[in-house]
Parts: structure tokens; sequence; C-alpha cells
């Protein structure tokens, strides 16, 4: 499936508490990090990335059922380079008390990058997925985010 993103700070996903909740299989077009703030910085804990990013971030929650994986791309526009970082709460404001599943800062700028994981428990685990950047952030720099469940989870595909 399919929709359109867009939004802006006062909308979903300027922080864990107004995180967009992702549902289904879905891609977001037209996202933003434009006129997002610096709530998570992930230089310190939990260390998501190798590097950290100072910069907007946005966040979405996913409920990712036992035994599913999760992939996760975000596709930037204008040549910046988003990261992405999965955690699990308490996902208050700034890094304590988060604990860092998956990170991936590896695509250079204008790349897709690209984030799996797999939930290997009997439960449902609640993620929160981080999109944040050290790069200037325009207006035009808009970004598409896709989020694909996978089921049953692949054999060796859990972190």
């Amino acid at each position: 499936g399919g929709s359109t993103g867009g939004g802006t700070p006062s909308g979903n996903g300027e922080n864990c508490p107004t995180a967009t909740v992702i549902a289904t299989s879905t891609t977001l077009s037209g996202e933003t990090l434009f006129g997002f703030t610096d709530e998570y910085q992930w230089s310190g804990l939990p260390n998501c990335t190798p590097f950290g990013s100072f910069g907007p971030d946005r966040v979405y929650v996913v409920s990712i059922p036992p035994g599913t994986g999760l992939r996760v791309s975000v596709t930037p526009t204008a040549g910046w380079d988003p990261s992405i970082q999965f955690t699990e709460g308490p996902c208050s404001l700034g890094s304590s008390g988060q604990t860092c599943l998956a990170g991936s800062n590896s695509a250079g700028a204008g790349q897709t990058e690209n984030l799996d994981y797999g939930n290997s428990t009997t439960a449902t685990q609640q993620v929160f997925v981080l999109v944040d950047t050290a790069s200037t952030i325009t207006a035009a720099n808009l970004y598409n985010i896709s989020f694909q469940f996978v089921s049953p989870l692949p054999a060796g595909d859990s972190c």
C-alpha cells in the first residue's frame, strides 16, 4: 500500500509521544525533517549508529508481531544523508532509557538507507523508528519511507 505522509512539527512525529503510528506495510511519500528539532542524539546512549547525528529527527512507532521481520527504507531527495535507528522504550526525550535494537548510517548522501529487524520473541514488540540527520535540512529535502513486514521471519533474520 501507499499513502502520502508530509506533516509539520505540530503534527505527528516530532518526538516519541507524538510518533506516527505504522500498522501495516506502507510507504509514506513526501516526508520531511524541515522544521523538526533535535530531541535524540545518537552519539551518546543508546549509540545506535557508528556516527551520531546532531540534527532534526522524526519518529514512527511500529508494533511487530511475533516471528515477523520489519524492513524500513528511507530514500532522500536533494542529496542529503539520513540515518535510521530502531529503539524500544521507554522512548522519552533525549536518549536515556532507550535500548538500541539496530541502526544504520552506511549509505551515502542521496542513497537509500535500509534497516532490517526481526522479532524472534513470542510477544508483539513495540519499536520506535527514528529518522535522523546531521545534514542541513531545507524545505526541499524530502524523503520517502517504506515499512515492509515479512512473515514468517526469514531464518537467521533476528538481531
